[in-house]
């Protein structure tokens, strides 16, 4: 936006119903339906204020019938008088299920039509000036449980008018034990939106001391991820979108230390995140995060205080 470029004020409004139906011991189902309404208010001293509505309804039906789970989704919206309809369905099978060992397979399938109209982005994409874009996306996948062991993996593509053609994997891998938590996961995606690569592993030790005065849990949480390029805040749209500008950090190595602990009502916890000092970049602090602090890190302390419970 011009450095004339104010201020925003956001009004929102959402609303959600689940209903519940069980007819049986074997079936049971729910329907969600809901919406939302956001006002969005944008002032500055270089232009005229404007304002930007967003508009919502969705609906979701979802089904449990012994080993199998299914569900459908539609859900239409009107942002910056543009529309988006989607609909998909997704269904989750379990092959075997013997209590300690279980196999399950998923899949589903996602459509989304938008519309532009006299828009930047027609001309971006040399697009006439009202035109239907469309976004079509797969996935499946497959996972494996046996005792406190679980593997997952799934694989998902498609292909987006604008953005041309993405896949990527997702997995996960976890051991739960009475004292330990191991849990490593890998995503992989070409969108450029997204890490290329992403890793991520947390080791942790459980354990209740003290005749069972004390319940301690401390672990190293470790990650890896490599992006190529830097994206932005379209505050308008509620989305992120790509600079095509090089990040000057790609390769992204952070560890994070923590301890937990709960005395009595009280739930103490202490962590020395970044101890490596790395260039962090994420969603929550944007676009860079680069402290000092104790040990070249950040470190957060909290106390958290059960009055009922």
């Amino acid at each position: 936006y011009p450095s004339g470029f104010d201020h925003s004020v956001l009004y929102g409004a959402d609303m959600t119903q689940d209903i519940a139906i069980n007819s049986g011991h074997d079936f049971k189902s729910d329907i969600l339906a809901g919406g939302n309404i956001y006002i969005n208010l944008f002032g500055g001293n270089l232009f005229k204020s404007f304002r930007e509505n967003y508009y919502s309804l969705k609906a979701k039906y979802n089904v449990n019938y012994k080993n199998l789970f299914a569900s459908a989704l539609i859900r239409n919206d009107n942002i910056k008088d543009k529309n988006y309809f989607n609909a998909g369905v997704e269904s989750k099978f379990k092959i075997i299920n013997t209590g300690k060992f279980m196999v399950e397979i998923n899949g589903g399938i996602n459509q989304t039509q938008y519309l532009l109209v006299n828009d930047a982005l027609a001309v971006l994409y040399n697009e006439s000036n009202i035109h239907d874009l469309s976004r079509k996306f797969y996935e499946a996948g497959a996972e494996i449980r046996y005792d406190n062991f679980t593997l997952s993996g799934e694989y998902y593509g498609g292909h987006d008018t604008a953005y041309g053609t993405q896949h990527g994997v997702n997995s996960d891998l976890t051991w739960i034990t009475k004292y330990s938590d191991v849990s490593v996961s890998y995503n992989y995606s070409n969108a450029s939106l997204f890490p290329q690569n992403y890793l991520k592993s947390d080791i942790a030790y459980k354990n209740i001391l003290f005749r069972g005065k004390l319940k301690l849990k401390t672990g190293i949480d470790m990650k890896y991820y490599n992006i190529n390029d830097l994206t932005y805040h379209y505050q308008t749209w509620y989305s992120y979108d790509n600079t095509d500008q090089p990040f000057t950090q790609k390769n992204q190595f952070i560890a994070d230390f923590y301890v937990g602990a709960r005395v009595g009502r009280a739930n103490i916890n202490l962590t020395i995140a970044n101890i490596l000092n790395s260039l962090v970049y994420n969603s929550y602090v944007f676009p860079l995060d680069d402290r000092g602090g104790f040990l070249n890190s950040i470190s957060r302390f909290t106390i958290v205080w059960d009055f009922i419970n």
